[in-house]
């Protein structure tokens, strides 16, 4: 039987070298729209969590049907 810590023992191994080859690839696929693509990435995650907000209130039942 696998254990939690066996099945995501990996998340602990990235280590500096591996965040800068994540960095790198991001600016060679992005390039210059780098910061277009992270305002809209950060506009998506607020409009996920107003929405999720809005689902949990019970007298606003027209968000959830």
């Amino acid at each position: 039987m696998m254990t939690a810590a066996s099945l995501y023992g990996f998340i602990g191994g990235i280590g500096p070298m591996e965040m800068m080859v994540v960095g790198v690839v991001a600016v060679l696929l992005f390039g210059h729209r780098l910061p277009s693509v992270m305002h809209n990435l950060g506009r998506g995650a607020r409009e996920f969590r107003e929405g999720m907000k809005d689902a949990d209130e019970p007298n606003n039942q027209e968000a959830i049907s």
